[in-house]
C-alpha cells in the first residue's frame, strides 16, 4: 500500500491544472527510463558495469547513474549467521 501511495504522490506532482498524469502513466515512464538506461549501459560496456568508460547522447543518462549504486548495493553478499 505504501508503494502505491508513492506512485500516487509522483503522479500528483507531475499533474497540473491542464493535464492529469495517472499512476499507470508514471509507472510506464519509469519502466521506459529504467530499461533504456540499462540497454544503453550494457551496449556501451558490454556488461553494464563501471569497468569501462560510458558515453552517450541520451539526455537522461547522467540522471540515471544512481541505478548503478543501487545495483552495487543490492549485489553485496549478506553475512549469514
Amino acid at each position: 500500500m505504501k508503494i502505491l501511495k508513492n506512485w500516487e504522490a509522483i503522479a500528483d506532482l507531475l499533474s497540473d491544472g491542464k493535464r492529469i498524469i495517472t499512476v499507470d502513466a508514471v509507472k510506464k515512464k519509469w519502466r521506459n527510463l529504467h530499461d533504456s538506461y540499462k540497454r544503453i549501459k550494457c551496449a556501451q560496456t558490454g556488461r553494464g558495469n563501471d569497468d569501462e568508460e560510458t558515453s552517450t547522447n541520451w539526455r537522461f543518462f547522467q540522471s540515471m547513474l544512481f541505478l548503478d549504486r543501487k545495483v552495487r548495493h543490492a549485489a553485496r553478499p549478506h553475512k549469514v549467521i
